[in-house]
């Protein structure tokens, strides 16, 4: 008989190594769900509206989506996402977490509804209008609630873990407009070196700009 505790496990591992220790510990703490649903997250146990414990499966699936959520939350704001090269973040889509998990699309989406109605997760619809005048319809926008860490003994820690996030994300504002400021003045150094008119010094100061953000960029995944 397969040990199914013992897989969610593995998986938790195998998705949040790497990542912040905290989040690490989030996901492992959250295992405890699958003994104790009751005691551990009673919001979660309770979205099938009936006083008996969610089935094994239903857990299973909760948990390994609850997983690759935390694997993927950004510190700073509990944004779940992957960060974009212009410093934004994708939402990860139904299709993608099915694959990533080796699950059915519509267990994965049951199991996403479950978290959102016990609101350990905040979901929210989004869309675009494509150049025909259409919407379409974008992966969904989602947060960790800061109470399923509260809930798993980790509350301080994360307001704690959140602030230093924050803290790190102001040095890299203050270093980014202290460069594009350098790049302004070089520019306007260089101007003088030579008969520009101001559409093409203007030109040169944005590739200046563009360059400057794409190594960032690449340092930043480096």
């Amino acid at each position: 008989m397969p040990d199914h505790r013992a897989a969610i496990e593995t998986l938790q591992k195998a998705l949040t190594q790497g990542r912040p220790k905290i989040l690490e510990r989030l996901a492992e703490r959250s295992l405890q769900y699958y003994d104790a649903p009751e005691r551990t997250l009673p919001t979660l146990n309770g979205v099938n509206d009936s006083p008996r414990r969610q089935r094994s499966e239903r857990r299973e699936a909760c948990l390994s989506v609850l997983a690759l959520l935390i694997a993927y939350t950004d510190l700073k704001t509990l944004r779940i996402g992957i960060p974009t090269s212009r410093g934004s973040m994708a939402g990860l889509s139904l299709n993608w977490m099915a694959e990533r998990l080796g699950l059915g699309q519509r267990r994965v989406e049951r199991a996403l509804r479950d978290l959102v109605c016990s609101g350990l997760v905040d979901s929210r619809q989004r869309s675009h209008r494509k150049r025909n005048g259409h919407y379409q319809g974008a992966a969904s926008f989602r947060a960790l609630s800061p109470h399923l860490f509260t809930l798993l003994g980790l509350g301080k820690w994360q307001v704690h873990e959140q602030k230093r996030a924050q803290k790190r994300q102001s040095k890299r504002d203050i270093a980014s407009l202290a460069r594009e400021n350098a790049l302004r003045l070089l520019a306007i150094k260089a101007s003088k070196r030579g008969p520009y008119s101001e559409s093409t010094l203007a030109a040169r100061y944005f590739a200046l700009i563009r360059a400057s953000l794409e190594f960032q960029s690449h340092t930043a995944r480096a």
